[in-house]
């Protein structure tokens, strides 16, 4: 009886079953915020008990860096949908203070009421016209009157307003003192509107979203690889979480190009190494097509969401790789490690670049310096 090789096997497995990895790459979401999350948990938890105790919170981080899904998440865990209001306001920017109050949240508070009421919604939205408040007002109104319900309110994309409409923000920000409303509020870190956030939304609680564990990274690899043959070693795990620095968008981004590649130097196999996991980001070439969203995603944050001094840093970590912890103050330090660039290695006492795509990306120069 001839034996075949593990690799022989893989190759055979990898023609044979081209449809199976191109629908398990689908899998890996890229794009839409996940409802449900599987990771951050514990997070998700800390937020929870900060908002059962009334305290108004600020959801942060960079972009894509997991805000919307921490929202969504909690109100499925958490609050249900029948208790939960969900608003983005991007589309609100260019309006003036007074016509943004008349619309912001008008379509959601109506559906929520009427669900509530059991009312038709046109019947509702002429409650709201005749009795000439807001539909927030109003919303706070049917609270008042009904004094054993609360809501999760949920507002999404307020830096759209941060340059058009600051008046907006202090008008969300205000929404922190009704005592039925648990607000959450998602806030791009903006190095050149930070001072104002300070003050904006003072008073809040900020939760910056955190880097992935190794236990978490595992289960977001292998979730969408249940039922199937295919299967990650641990330090296979290991290689993706150094890769992404725990950002979930770059794990699924990777997972998801890994999945799809149907080249002929594919890496599509049942048992992947942390090798196999080495040849694919350093065929990086090959990888951005796949992963250019991630690059694209990199440039937003180097540009907007830190500072000169804050990119200096960045710089001076690509070039030495490491730095002492007593050569930066930490003042100065604490926004990349909070937005996860950064990391800590307490072990050294050193600074370090977390995630070796960013640090890639900014050696291979794909991300524009400005």
């Amino acid at each position: 009886m001839t034996i075949e090789k593990p690799n022989e096997i893989n190759q055979e497995l990898n023609e044979s079953n081209k449809e199976l990895f191109n629908s398990l790459s689908y899998k890996y979401e890229k794009h839409r915020p996940i409802e449900d999350s599987i990771v951050r948990l514990d997070q998700e938890e800390e937020i929870y008990e900060d908002l059962e105790n009334n305290k108004s919170i600020l959801i942060r981080g960079n972009w894509r860096a997991g805000k919307t899904s921490m929202l969504k998440s909690l109100e499925n865990h958490k609050f249900g949908k029948e208790n939960s209001i969900f608003i983005d306001v991007a589309v609100l920017s260019s309006y003036s203070l007074e016509e943004f109050k008349k619309i912001f949240g008008k379509y959601q508070i109506i559906d929520f009421i009427s669900q509530k009421t059991n009312q038709d919604e046109n019947k509702v939205e002429e409650q709201i016209k005749n009795s000439g408040k807001t539909p927030i007002e109003y919303l706070i109104q049917y609270l008042e009157q009904n004094s054993e319900e609360n809501i999760f309110l949920e507002i999404d994309e307020v830096i759209s307003l941060a340059q058009k409409n600051p008046e907006a923000l202090k008008y969300l920000a205000s929404l922190k003192n009704v005592s039925q409303i648990k607000l959450a509020i998602v806030l791009h870190r903006f190095h050149s509107f930070e001072e104002d956030f300070k003050k904006i939304f003072d008073g809040f609680e900020t939760h910056f979203v955190k880097p992935l564990s190794f236990d978490e990274a595992k289960k977001l690899v292998l979730a969408p690889l249940k039922d199937t043959p295919i299967t990650f070693s641990n330090d296979a795990i290991k290689k993706i979480l150094e890769f992404s620095g725990g950002r979930p968008y770059e794990i699924n981004n990777l997972c998801h190009a890994i999945m799809s590649d149907n080249s002929e130097s594919s890496n599509q196999k049942l048992n992947y190494e942390k090798s196999d996991i080495e040849k694919a980001i350093n065929n990086y070439h090959d990888l951005y097509s796949d992963i250019s969203n991630v690059v694209y995603n990199y440039e937003a944050i180097y540009l907007k969401s830190l500072s000169q001094e804050e990119r200096d840093i960045i710089d001076l970590l690509i070039t030495k790789k490491q730095i002492p912890i007593s050569d930066i103050d930490k003042k100065i330090i604490q926004p990349l490690i909070d937005t996860t660039f950064v990391r800590l290695n307490e072990k050294d006492s050193v600074y370090e670049i977390n995630g070796s795509f960013f640090q890639i990306c900014l050696e291979k120069n794909l991300i524009r310096k400005k």
